[in-house]
């Protein structure tokens, strides 16, 4: 119906205020028509970001690669000493051998200290759960290799017959060769020895799956590479 005839203020504001009562009217809807018609904007997710553009501090990644050569110069110590017979050659070699754990060791707290207080970036970005809790048991199993392999090569060397020569830098007594130890203490030390190898190739194999296939910036937290540019990786179940 239209709206009552004007009052007695006039036609000219009656008409005045049919069409502001118009205006108000029509107004708000197309009001919701642009907002409803806005294009949509949201943060982008992880899996829009496979590089997080963090690093691991560079005590961490030194000490990582000091460690990293002296258990690889400890794996080739020990084979080349399967080369020589008993004698000088033999003895100075496993010395060598020797020495390199005693090094993995002695940096191990360290490494440990550099990480806690420096810190370590945050899991792959779009990495799946089972991913991130299979890194972190893997580091895990690493840390307790490079503390209970030394120290197993230790007892062995304490356990011995006669006096552990290291490479002629110092000589370790056999104070507990009266034990009976030694067997039991070098089985353990080569069974824990072939678990490393096995972690090793696990951790060497990730690395080259998160540079070749994920093409994200894993490797390059440790110092490997160059950083890849945003949005150069793939993410699981999304083409790279």
């Amino acid at each position: 119906m239209p709206p009552p005839g004007p009052p007695g203020g006039g036609i000219a504001s009656w008409f005045l205020d049919l069409g502001l009562r118009h205006i108000k009217d029509t107004s708000a809807p197309r009001r919701h028509v642009l907002r409803s018609q806005a294009p949509a904007t949201c943060a982008p997710t992880s899996e829009d970001l496979p590089v997080t553009g963090q690093r691991y501090s560079i005590p961490s990644i030194v000490l990582h690669w000091t460690m990293a050569l002296a258990i690889a110069f400890a794996w080739l110590g020990a084979q080349l000493a399967e080369v020589f017979g008993r004698g000088p050659s033999r003895t100075f070699v496993v010395g060598g051998h020797a020495l390199l754990g005693l090094a993995v060791l002695a940096l191990l707290l360290p490494r440990l200290l550099a990480r806690w207080t420096g810190g370590a970036p945050g899991p792959a970005p779009g990495a799946p759960v089972w991913e991130v809790r299979l890194a972190h048991a893997a580091h895990l199993l690493l840390y307790v290799l490079m503390l209970a392999l030394p120290l197993s090569g230790l007892l062995t060397a304490l356990s011995g017959r006669v006096p552990f020569d290291l490479a002629g830098v110092a000589t370790l007594p056999n104070s507990l060769a009266s034990t009976g130890w030694r067997r039991t203490v070098k089985d353990v030390h080569e069974l824990l020895a072939n678990g490393m190898l096995a972690a090793v190739a696990l951790h060497v194999g990730a690395v080259l799956w998160h540079a070749f296939v994920r093409r994200d910036d894993v490797a390059w937290r440790m110092g490997i590479g160059a950083r890849p540019a945003a949005g150069s990786g793939s993410t699981p179940g999304r083409p790279a």
